[in-house]
């Protein structure tokens, strides 16, 4: 979504190939706004001068409070708004220019993925010189606005994308070592638990030993080798059984754990993935029914 208004390339700042959307009259952000009246978060308050209605923003913010997180990233779940949209706004807001391209980032991103995609900042090189390339979320956000109002960013050297695409060009930046910590990560941090060089001499012997007793036991008493070979097993799973059973009585007189009353806040953010194809027709009663979930 484009927002009306002004756009212009800022040469001095990025490639010519780089697409930048500036907040008409130049770079005066439009810090006036109803926000400190409304008692609306500052991260979400400027919204409600580019059409998003107060009371979104409102039950946003409850939401965020009661469940302890951002108010950008309650409104941005709730789906109320789009990523593309809030940023866009956000850099209007602010006077700085919007990013909707790809962008070489800096190889320095490379040695600090996937931190400073974390941080929500990244350096690109442009023909100026480096740049910032900034997606800030939460505490991040409300740290870029207050610096904004206090005059203490270079703006010339700062602009603004969303947190998908500043993924996108520090995961494209940074490929190489993705790459090689998916192939390598593990056998550097722990070798002991890597296939990489195979199976350790221990292991290759236990395998050996097991297969020549197997192969002696029917060449010896070949009539005889299958019945013990299933008694075996049998041993192995009534003792499974066993032992389940063993641990299902010792539990029956141990205390209870007395349960502890939390606030939505205190419980850990989770996500609930849900595969569907050609199933349109109960996909609106699935979300229904995960909606009536009490976490």
């Amino acid at each position: 979504m484009r927002l009306d208004g002004s756009t212009k390339a800022i040469g001095t700042m990025c490639p010519p190939a780089v697409r930048v959307v500036l907040a008409p009259g130049g770079l005066a952000p439009a810090f006036e706004t109803r926000s400190n009246a409304s008692g609306l978060p500052p991260e979400i308050a400027f919204l409600s001068a580019y059409g998003v209605a107060p009371a979104q923003l409102i039950a946003a913010a409850g939401l965020a409070r009661k469940q302890g997180v951002p108010p950008d990233r309650a409104l941005l779940a709730g789906g109320a708004v789009t990523e593309r949209f809030f940023y866009e706004c956000l850099a209007r807001h602010l006077g700085l220019a919007f990013i909707e391209e790809p962008v070489r980032l800096q190889d320095r991103a490379t040695e600090t993925y996937p931190q400073a995609i974390r941080a929500g900042i990244a350096r690109f090189e442009g023909p100026a010189g480096p740049c910032w390339l900034a997606a800030p979320r939460g505490e991040g956000l409300k740290a870029l606005l207050r610096a904004i109002r206090r005059g203490g960013i270079q703006r010339s050297r700062l602009a603004i994308t969303t947190p998908s695409h500043l993924s996108r060009c520090g995961r494209e930046a940074a490929h190489r070592r993705i790459a090689a910590d998916a192939s390598y990560d593990l056998l550097s941090t722990d070798a002991d638990l890597s296939a990489h060089s195979g199976a350790n001499p221990l292991q290759k012997g236990a395998a050996a030993i097991g297969l020549l007793i197997f192969a002696l036991s029917f060449a010896i008493v070949p009539s005889a080798a299958a019945n013990l070979w299933l008694v075996a097993i049998a041993c192995v799973f009534f003792a499974t059984v066993f032992f389940r059973l063993y641990v299902f009585a010792a539990a029956l007189g141990a205390p209870r754990a007395r349960s502890v009353s939390l606030e939505d806040h205190e419980f850990p953010n989770y996500t609930i993935v849900s595969a569907l194809h050609k199933e349109t027709r109960i996909a609106a009663r699935l979300a229904a029914m995960i909606e009536r979930i009490d976490y």
